[in-house]
């Protein structure tokens, strides 16, 4: 009876080692994929990787254009900038206007003559403070939907210029400007919205030279006067 119950114990003892062991190896192969999947989460998006040349790092406007078959790139960048401008005098001005965008897709219609295009722009007024050529006043990046048409003589006139509502009405209006894919794009804030900086910096430099000054820029500088 005793052996018999040995054998027994023994039986239940193999048992659980051959259960436990395959049971124990899947639980970690559970717990280290858990762990990778969710570094994957948190890993940052390789704009690089995605299909959309708006989101090319560095940003090059060049290939934009050249992806959505732009046949006057210059023309429509000049009308792109010029229409920005033109917001910006709406802002407190100072001694120079920049302005900055990306481009996130473009439309056209009526045989290429009629041009959407979806941007992020930004534009700020540049003034001398402390010895600091800075932006003292302008937006951030704003989510903007410009349509021109395109004249016999090549250049694009603005037709339309939308910007996003502010407030609780900011996301509905984005869903009623942006394509679908898009607007995944703004509200995921895929968008690297440093070249908009990097572009009025580049603009308020070549001014500064063109007008002899040795002045540095810095476009968050906000430095307190001194006693």
């Amino acid at each position: 009876m005793d052996n018999q119950r040995e054998s027994h114990r023994e039986i239940v003892a193999k048992f659980r080692k051959r259960t436990t062991l395959p049971f124990l190896g899947i639980l970690l192969l559970l717990i280290v994929g858990s762990f990778f999947m969710n570094d994957n989460l948190r890993s940052p998006i390789n704009h690089s990787a995605t299909n959309n040349p708006a989101l090319l790092i560095p940003y090059n406007a060049g290939k934009v254009y050249k992806h959505f078959s732009i046949e006057n790139p210059e023309a429509l960048e000049s009308a792109i900038s010029n229409a920005i401008k033109e917001q910006g005098k709406n802002y407190f001005a100072g001694d120079y206007l920049t302005e900055g965008h990306m481009i996130l897709g473009i439309e056209k219609k009526d045989n290429n003559k009629k041009v959407t295009v979806y941007t992020v722009a930004s534009v700020g007024w540049f003034s001398f403070e402390n010895g600091f050529f800075t932006k003292i006043s302008g937006t951030g990046a704003v989510p903007t939907v410009m349509t021109f048409a395109e004249n016999n003589l090549g250049a694009y006139e603005l037709l339309t210029y939308r910007e996003p509502e502010d407030g609780s009405n900011y996301a509905a209006s984005i869903k009623k400007m942006f394509p679908e894919d898009l607007q995944e794009l703004l509200f995921t804030s895929q968008v690297n919205y440093l070249y908009l900086d990097l572009q009025q910096e580049a603009q308020a430099k070549a001014y500064l030279q063109s007008i002899g000054s040795t002045a540095e820029v810095n476009i968050n500088l906000r430095r307190p006067l001194p006693l």
